[in-house]
């Protein structure tokens, strides 16, 4: 890369010399502050600190932007150059773990095999790099670094390596920090591991929670960092600005216990929490215990940072096979991600969902229905294991025109797999929907989306928020919800028949395979004319023959 290069390395340094002066101002500054009892002057000196703290932000901008000229730099250098990239990752990445760890003591072990006496990696960085380090660590530098050409990879390393760790003035600083680290080596992974393996990151410090209009964030409920892999978590993270009980105590208040249905006999998941320019690995069991895992790192030193770098390679190679373990289910969420749709968003927990609306009323409006009625649907139906059960009671925001409700258990998408797979789901939402009828009610949306599966062979029909009273007067202008036709109708009126047609609309579309017999193609046909209600349709032979079969 040349001169160019050593000019904008000397300017970055420059840049970050100058925030360490500004910073120093600053404490000095608030000292004084301290110390003064005259208004005014505090006044001033406050207006002081702002300038500062302007002139700082400046100075980080500028840096920033001197950093991704540089990248520039360096990607337009790598395009003329062969990039071993990939073959550095593969030689870099602990060969795979045979037996996962059971305890934080075998994680410690997987994360940090040098501490323990057994065979560890090397960070590939360039020649200069390596030399910097050696200078000032040369034992550390000898077992932990080796010289390689100039590639993607290793001059990620090399940069992080050797860029100045600026002590932290707010919590957002240290999720920064963090997240440098996180995203540049759990990217590595993704993008030249060679068996395809993906673990995506999400950072939840601006994502909201609240139905308030307030400062209140998601992360109040939920971990700062998440790291998916096949729709599961197994990473979370929870930073401070300087207490690391703090976080700790944060995170164990976040945490909930694995859910089996999605984690089969897995044992625990990855965390870590971060302070200040503190950083360690815990150890999350399936019962939400944590055990910390040595060492402490500090960021601020080249030789933690070292190490810190090296574990996230081996906990790429530790989730791979943690993802291997987990039960393979179509549909599954993550447990603390988010669904954005349209106005509605949709938070996974272990075992439950939240729901929120936003511009409810024109919700209500479009849909021609109300809290009221939706409240109160929730509340009539409890205790049915086909609809869903309430954790939190529906609830309006300020001013009506936001909505939440809680309520679980999570399922996933439907596995239909034989005729009698179908008939299960088809024998669920009878039973839901008879629940509803009796209860005055009519669904409207008896779709497959609509649909989840809990265990093998039971099934729930979820989304009570587009429930009517029946019967519900269809008016000339209303917009019909999705995959409505009038043949469902009876006399300009949605009745609980016509949730009937939907279910056998839905069997007949989705499940021509597993609907081919003379009596499954009997069923779906007195659905969609209209004969029978969910009491008649249970008793109805298709349905029923399994169950006579087992009493015999």
């Amino acid at each position: 890369m040349g001169d160019c290069g050593e000019n904008l390395e000397e300017l970055i340094q420059s840049v970050e010399d100058q925030i360490r002066r500004v910073e120093q101002k600053i404490d000095r500054v608030e000292v004084q502050i301290d110390g003064c009892r005259d208004d005014e002057e505090r006044k001033q000196l406050r207006h002081k600190i702002a300038l500062l703290r302007n002139k700082g932000a400046q100075l980080r901008d500028k840096e920033a932007r001197l950093r991704d000229e540089k990248a520039q730099l360096w990607e337009q250098f790598l395009q003329d150059s062969i990039d071993h990239s990939a073959e550095l990752l593969e030689g870099l990445l602990l060969p795979p773990v045979i037996e996962l760890p059971q305890d934080g003591v075998g994680l410690a072990r997987v994360l940090f095999p040098s501490w323990h006496g057994e065979q560890h990696g090397q960070l590939p960085v360039v020649n200069k790099t390596y030399f910097r380090i050696k200078n000032r660590f040369p034992k550390f530098a000898e077992e932990f670094l080796r010289v390689t050409d100039v590639s993607t990879l290793s001059m990620s390393l090399s940069s992080t390596l050797e860029e100045a760790t600026i002590a932290p003035k707010s919590e957002m600083d240290v999720s920064y920090t963090v997240q440098v680290y996180l995203r540049r080596f759990f990217n590595a992974c993704n993008e030249y591991s060679l068996d395809g393996s993906t673990l995506d990151l999400t950072f939840n410090k601006s994502e909201k929670l609240s139905l308030s209009k307030s400062n209140a964030t998601l992360s109040r409920r939920r971990p700062d960092t998440l790291g998916e892999m096949f729709q599961c978590t197994f990473l979370v993270g929870e930073d401070e600005l300087s207490d690391l009980l703090e976080a700790e105590n944060d995170i164990s208040l976040k945490m909930q216990p694995l859910n089996p249905r999605f984690y089969g006999d897995l044992r625990f998941i990855l965390g870590y929490i971060a302070a200040g320019t503190k950083f360690q690995w815990v150890f999350i069991g399936k019962d939400m215990s944590l055990v910390r895992i040595e060492p402490l790192l500090d960021l601020a030193k080249i030789p933690n940072r070292i190490l810190l770098i090296l574990s996230i390679f081996n906990a790429f190679t530790l989730v791979r096979k943690m993802a291997e373990k987990i039960p393979p289910l179509p549909g599954r969420h993550a447990m603390f991600s988010s669904l954005v749709q349209g106005d509605c968003t949709i938070y996974f927990l272990n075992d439950s969902v939240r729901k929120m609306i936003k511009n409810f009323k024109s919700y209500c409006e479009a849909t021609a229905t109300d809290f009221n009625v939706v409240n109160r649907a929730y509340n009539d139906v409890k205790g049915s294991p086909y609809l869903p059960m309430v954790i939190e009671e529906p609830e309006l925001g300020r001013g009506g025109d936001s909505y939440k409700v809680t309520i679980g258990p999570l399922g996933y998408s439907p596995r239909i797999r034989s005729e009698e797979d179908t008939k299960m789901l088809a024998k669920s939402v009878c039973n839901a929907l008879k629940v509803l009828h009796e209860k005055g009610f009519v669904h409207r949306d008896v779709r497959l989306p609509n649909i989840v599966e809990i265990t093998h062979g039971q099934f729930m029909l979820i989304d009570l928020e587009t429930v009517a009273e029946s019967p519900f007067f269809v008016h000339p202008s209303f917009h019909y919800l999705t995959d409505w036709s009038r043949d469902m109708l009876e006399n300009s009126h949605y009745t609980p028949k016509s949730d009937m047609y939907q279910l056998g609309k839905l069997l007949g579309d989705k499940f021509t395979t597993f609907t081919r017999s003379p009596s499954a193609r009997q069923f779906i046909s007195r659905l969609m004319s209209k004969q029978v209600d969910a009491n008649t349709a249970l008793e109805d032979p298709w349905l029923k023959v399994d169950e006579e079969m087992s009493g015999m």
